[in-house]
């Protein structure tokens, strides 16, 4: 015969753990090596192939031909019944097509085909005596020498699949008792009995069932070799007929899987071990097994071994589980599998100071189950790098930005290398290896701010910015794309064990627009009606790239309401950039447009001041304002005291600028009557008598007469005035003069006394009549000052 080597059970696939898989068959015998179809075959004679080891057979002398009870034939459906075997048509003429039955139903148990199950080969015990009793016995067990090898330490049971008929027969106490019996080393140790495939006692027909022994452990350390035995307990030959097929010796060792989770930490994390101990889908019972696990070099239980899991004692030795806090081993023994128990867990906790990858595979264990897959756990580090882009020029060539990782916010402790940290080169050109970090190892658990700062001439304002991130190891969730990036509130990052993370924070030159507006009189200077003024306004774009369409906006309406806008005047400089537009509703004049990188766009226009106008022009534009008084005037005329209110020409005057108390604040003015066009001084009325001063800023002043008109007497006292600025012409009251009193001159001779009497008491009656004159006229002029409109 051909000795098979011990085969592993291989008892799962790896990466299953806890889902059970069937055993590993050794040795398996179907009974079809030889062909039954012209004959049946007489077991003793019968050479199994090689999945049986090529395996010769025995049987006790009742389940052989030699019996004459219809045992020990291997037959199909369509074998002709043995014509040497009169027991196949002792008691139930039938028997030998009940075993042909047989045949096929174990064929279909097995899962094949009908036109399969045909040709399925079968062992028949039929114990068809005449007596109808038959002793117990042995109906099949393995006789070459040598046997099956076995590994040591392994698990291994007996199985096979069995037909019965006329299971009710005597009321079922003539059912098979099958003992399913392993053979190691020549000695026969039964696993299991009393097994039957009758499993209901009202049927009478063929029932077939998988019987499946007990397992049994290889003792470590020995060799064996395996055989079987099957053997009938029942002693009678009424009912008890039976047959069967595909005996089996089989490899039912557990698996033993191992995991790391999770299967990535950093230096100093922890990682739970899990090793899984998968029974096969026999769920028999597998008792005091042991595993080993020496870790890798630099993997270590962690100070908190927090050894468990779910595996726990059952039967035979203690279990005991060993995990010492800084060893690099981990033991279990007495490790136990309950009846019908599909797995249980053994778990520690494991760490490691390097950054490395440490594979914990069957070269690493030490056990009598099945060895696991690989395992590995990778220890690294966090890293992250911050890389600096510029999508468009530089505002300046000077412009620079220097990129930090720091902890703490914003204004934190930066942690990166600043070797190259700082930005070179011009227009958009980064120069290669400078503007970033580098790679830096981070800690999981703590949040970086990655930050931008300026360099150089740098304004940050002048520049927008997204920034992007990813993670080449494709771990790290919620990081951003493309989002706006504020160097006042950066983003952060709490890297977790493994990332690599790349960041790159892009900035844009933004256009850097700035508006002016001038007028050609300049601003605050005093204009008149009838006065036309230029207003240029300015659009500066002092950045690198040009704006988006743009409207600027130049208000009027405290404008066009006192003068009057020129619209054939308005200009674009240079020509063609942008449109010029009024809305005379809502009296906005609005420039739209592009302005491109570098330049400045002027609109200018002319307004002319409307006469009456008074107040003052103001000019918003963007925020920007222009203003300019309009200058107002003040009207006086100089009478007589007759009633006809005759005008006097030739007085002048001063007109000075005074505070509340009467002070002079500015240049007194000389006004002297105009009596002819065209008038070049001060007056601008050639009426004589009558006085137009124009351009003044309303306020506070003093006139006084300075020269009186020939033949009238002069009035010193100041006269105070307000020019308005409510209107564009103050009207003083008229200004009386008292015609001056006649010479008389002396006679001739001399004077006598009463002549100078005379001429005293005369000198007396004319100041008298001054003194009354004056007090008069006071009322009047303050009567008149507050008739001008206010």
């Amino acid at each position: 015969m051909t000795i098979q080597r011990a085969q592993d059970a291989n008892a799962t696939v790896a990466g299953t753990p806890g889902t059970t898989q069937p055993g590993t068959p050794v040795y398996t015998e179907d009974f079809s090596n030889h062909t039954a179809a012209s004959g049946a075959i007489n077991v003793i004679g019968y050479t199994g192939g090689a999945a049986a080891g090529n395996m010769s057979y025995t049987a006790d002398w009742q389940y052989t031909p030699a019996a004459g009870q219809c045992n020990g034939w291997i037959l199909r459906s369509t074998t002709p019944t043995p014509m040497t075997d009169l027991g196949c048509y002792n008691n139930q003429s039938t028997a030998w097509a009940s075993l042909q039955d047989m045949a096929i139903q174990l064929g279909l148990a097995q899962g094949q085909t009908s036109s399969q199950a045909v040709a399925n080969q079968a062992l028949s015990e039929s114990t068809n005596a005449p007596s109808g009793a038959i002793a117990a016995g042995t109906e099949l067990k393995t006789a070459s020498a040598g046997g099956i090898p076995a590994v040591p330490g392994h698990y291994y049971a007996i199985s096979g699949y069995f037909a019965a008929a006329n299971c009710p027969a005597q009321g079922g106490n003539s059912i098979p008792r099958e003992t399913l019996s392993i053979i190691i080393n020549g000695a026969i140790t039964p696993l299991s009995s009393g097994l039957t495939p009758c499993t209901d006692l009202t049927n009478w027909g063929v029932q077939v069932k998988k019987l499946q022994s007990a397992a049994i452990q290889i003792p470590s350390g020995s060799n064996a070799s395996l055989g079987l035995s099957i053997y009938n307990a029942t002693a009678t030959g009424s009912g008890n007929d039976v047959a069967f097929d595909l005996p089996q010796i089989v490899d039912v060792t557990p698996q033993l899987d191992k995991a790391f989770s999770p299967a990535l930490i950093a230096p100093g994390q922890t990682s739970t071990v899990t090793l899984t101990v998968t029974n096969t889908s026999d769920l028999m019972a597998k008792t005091d097994w042991s595993i080993t696990d020496a870790l890798p070099a630099g993997l270590v239980i962690a100070p908190n071994p927090a050894a468990g899991g779910t595996c726990a004692q059952a039967a035979g030795n203690a279990f005991v589980r060993t995990a010492v806090a800084g060893s690099n081993v981990f033991s279990a023994t007495g490790g136990d599998l309950a009846l019908n128990q599909a797995s249980c867990t053994l778990t520690f906790d494991v760490t490691a100071a390097a950054e490395g990858t440490y594979i914990n595979g069957p070269g690493n264990i030490t056990s009598n189950l099945n060895p696991p897959a690989n395992a590995t756990l990778t220890v690294r580090a966090p890293r992250i790098t911050l890389n600096k882009a510029l999508a468009t020029p530089r505002v300046a060539a000077t412009d620079q930005f220097t990129m930090a990782i720091r902890t703490g916010g914003a204004s934190g402790t930066v942690v990166n290398s600043t070797a190259n940290s700082t930005t070179t080169g011009a227009g958009s050109t980064v120069t290669a290896g400078t503007g970033t970090t580098g790679t830096y190892v981070a800690t999981t658990g703590t949040a970086y701010s990655l930050t931008e700062a300026s360099s150089g001439t740098t304004v940050l304002g002048n520049y927008s910015a997204t920034i992007s991130c990813t993670d080449i190891a494709g771990l790290q969730t919620g990081l951003p794309n493309g989002a706006v990036y504020n160097p006042a509130a950066p983003p952060t990052i709490t890297p977790i064990a493994g990332v690599n993370i790349a960041c790159t924070i892009t900035n844009s030159a933004l256009p850097i627009l700035s508006y002016s507006k001038d007028v050609d009189k300049g601003a605050g200077t005093l204009v008149n009606p009838g006065d036309t003024l230029t207003y240029t306004l300015s659009i500066v774009n002092s950045g690198s790239v040009p704006s988006a369409t743009i409207a600027a906006f130049d208000d009027l309406t405290n404008v066009v309401s006192m003068a009057s806008l020129n619209t054939s005047s308005i200009t674009i400089t240079p020509a063609g950039t942008g449109a010029a537009t009024y809305d005379a509703t809502t009296k906005k004049l609005t420039w739209t447009g592009i302005v491109p990188a570098n330049t400045t766009i002027r609109v200018s226009y002319t307004v002319t001041v409307n006469a009456g106008a008074f107040g003052q022009l103001r000019n918003a534009f963007m925020g920007k304002t222009v203003t300019n008084p309009i200058g107002a005037s003040l009207q006086w005329r100089k009478i007589d005291a007759t009633v006809a209110k005759n005008g006097l020409t030739a007085a002048t005057w001063t007109l000075t600028p005074v505070n509340g108390a009467g002070q002079p604040t500015g240049t007194a003015i000389t006004i002297t009557d105009c009596v002819s066009t065209p008038c070049t001084v001060a007056d601008t009325d050639p009426a004589g008598g009558q006085f137009l001063v124009k351009g003044l800023v309303p306020g506070t002043y003093q006139l006084v007469e300075t020269k009186a008109p020939s033949g009238y007497v002069l009035n010193p006292t100041p006269i105070n005035v307000t020019v308005s600025a409510a209107t564009q012409t103050t009207v003083l009251a008229d200004v009386v003069n008292q015609q001056a009193p006649p010479i008389v001159l002396p006679l001739t001779g001399g004077l006598g006394t009463d002549a100078i009497a005379y001429g005293a008491t005369a000198l007396l009656g004319l100041a008298a009549a001054l003194i009354i004159w004056q007090l008069r006229r006071r009322p009047r002029l303050e009567e008149g000052q507050r008739h001008v409109a206010p």
